[in-house]
């Protein structure tokens, strides 16, 4: 099966007896695979990018919608993040990969959002001192990690970041010589 093989994904789409867990694995990872896994990656991408938005429309001096409103829509994303990172870790073929995979690492950042979030009772008001630490986390260094998680969908920068790692195994080759 293909939670046994990381290096067969494409593959297995040949292979009419997968598991569910191999379905959703494909489902979130290749939105190239069918048209729900092409629409799931857009969802995704609107997702990260409304919730930037709503991020900074809260940090002016005068936010530009209710607290409350907000608050909703934030827990919204947020429930979101975390059910797509309960989802990939649950279901990836190779957990140990996922979590050492840099480009994974805002999936489970975003997914921390949530808890966070309720740590402070779910409305954030940038003004309050109390509990500052985490509205400056919810408010400005959140929204930029669930920006990274867009990179996922760049197959190009994925590319540049395998070559850039195997040119730097083969530098100590090149400084032996």
């Amino acid at each position: 099966t293909m939670t046994q093989d990381v290096s067969a994904p494409p593959l297995m789409r040949l292979n009419r007896d997968r598991s569910r867990a191999d379905n959703l694995w494909e489902l979130l990872d290749d939105p190239d695979s069918s048209r729900p896994a092409y629409w799931i990656s857009q969802f995704l991408k609107v997702s990260v990018i409304v919730g930037l938005i709503i991020s900074q429309v809260q940090t002016g001096e005068e936010p530009m919608i209710s607290a409350h409103l907000a608050a909703a829509l934030e827990t919204t994303f947020d429930v979101v993040f975390f059910v797509e990172f309960a989802c990939r870790i649950t279901t990836a073929p190779s957990k140990r990969s996922y979590v050492l995979d840099p480009l994974n690492w805002a999936d489970l950042f975003s997914a921390a959002g949530l808890p966070l979030r309720a740590s402070v009772g779910f409305l954030v008001y940038p003004a309050l001192q109390e509990k500052r630490n985490v509205q400056l986390i919810l408010l400005l260094f959140l929204p930029i990690v669930r920006f990274l998680k867009l990179l996922r969908y760049f197959e190009t920068f994925r590319l540049l970041i395998h070559a850039a790692r195997n040119a730097m195994a083969a530098l100590p080759v090149l400084f032996y010589i």
